[in-house]
């Protein structure tokens, strides 16, 4: 997971197949990562089912 202002580190794109983003909707400014991450699983989840 990536922090709001710099996204993921250099290092970590170098390794990465694929980057998953949550579009932003009304003038919201962050996304907390724990809130992100429970974001995406959730998802994910559904995606599997």
């Amino acid at each position: 997971m990536g922090n709001e202002a710099n996204g993921i580190s250099a290092e970590l794109e170098q390794v990465i197949s694929r980057k998953i983003t949550i579009p932003a909707f009304g003038e919201a400014k962050s996304l907390n990562v724990g809130i992100a991450a429970a974001v995406i699983c959730d998802n994910l989840l559904r995606l599997s089912q």
